[in-house]
């Protein structure tokens, strides 16, 4: 952690400043190990490793679910390293065949915050494109995984272990906020939806990725969670099938992972459209871009049909991820 982080983090609790009591710097004076005391409700929480430990005790039993099981089993590990090794192929156009569609203007140089960082896939890309990028995230394993890989590589991170919904952030203090996979597993979407919008600044973008509920194999999952859930011969099935459908993700982390993600996760949501205007609307923001994206990785006799006419029809009105840029008004 630095000095300047104090500009943008406050307390989960009040959202007070913090002061800042350092106890460990290394050579390039980052703070290793500290502690940060609120001035205003009086909160303490450490620094521990350069990553500050701001989120507040999880009291519900399905929030701490969700934390539990993405601490086990992190996501986007692999796809992290990945773009670590070949950082030199790394290009805007590589986040643009995902649904993202950051143009590269909105990336180098400018102010982002990735709220659910995970294991750091999208965190690693945006930090080698030239974001000044801060990765938030509810489980420590995944934090550390990054820290440890950008130590490795010569680089330094900045990470906050926070919670969405009790964002620890300074309002307006981004100027774009990506967050991919992640409000639908929280328990309050509404809120955490609110809380992104206040951390951005005045016009600042929203790039954001929920279930689509209005999708086929969002009704497929259902029926697979309801069979996992009740039977373990089930459960057993279907995660050997799991790299079938696993398509692009294969890149960003294993196997055990994306089952327990798509199956087991203790808060899964999804939404329609008009779900996330509404959504929008009530937290500040208006949609400037929207669409469904699938990731339908199917081979039929060792040709790829991803392509084909059908699942680009079926991807436009029925993609499982719903894709959207939001502005703040």
């Amino acid at each position: 952690m630095r000095n300047q982080e104090l500009l943008h983090i406050a307390c989960p609790n009040c959202l007070g400043d913090f002061e800042l009591k350092p106890e460990r710097t290394d050579s390039q004076s980052d703070i290793i190990r500290g502690t940060l005391m609120c001035k205003k409700c009086s909160n303490r929480y450490e620094i521990r490793n350069g990553i500050p430990l701001l989120l507040n005790t999880i009291d519900d039993n399905l929030h701490k679910g969700v934390q539990e099981m993405f601490n086990e089993t992190p996501y986007g590990l692999l796809g992290a390293r990945n773009a670590i090794e070949n950082k030199d192929k790394i290009d805007i156009n590589a986040i643009n065949r995902t649904p993202w569609y950051i143009p590269e203007k909105d990336v180098t140089g400018k102010k982002m915050l990735e709220a659910g960082c995970g294991g750091g896939h999208l965190y690693t890309e945006l930090h080698l494109l030239g974001a000044d990028v801060t990765g938030l995230d509810m489980t420590p394993n995944s934090l550390e995984s990054i820290r440890r890989l950008f130590h490795e590589s010569g680089m330094r991170p900045k990470l906050i272990n926070g919670n969405i919904e009790k964002l620890p952030i300074r309002d307006e203090s981004f100027d774009i906020i990506t967050s991919m996979g992640v409000i639908h597993h929280s328990a309050d979407t509404q809120k955490a939806l609110t809380r992104l919008s206040m951390a951005l600044k005045k016009d600042g973008s929203l790039y954001l990725m929920l279930y689509h509920k209005h999708s086929i194999w969002n009704y497929v999952k259902i029926a697979l969670r309801f069979g996992c859930r009740h039977s373990r011969l089930f459960n057993r099935f279907i995660f050997k099938l799991t790299p079938l459908w696993m398509g692009e993700t294969a890149t960003q982390s294993n196997r055990e992972t994306v089952f327990r993600d798509n199956m087991v996760n203790p808060i899964t949501k999804s939404f329609t459209a008009r779900e996330l205007e509404l959504m929008a609307k009530r937290a500040g923001m208006r949609i400037d871009f929207l669409s469904r994206y699938e990731i339908p990785e199917l081979y039929v006799l060792g040709r790829r049909i991803y392509q084909s006419r059908f699942l680009r029809w079926y991807e436009k009105r029925f993609g499982w991820f719903l894709t959207a840029r939001l502005k703040k008004v």
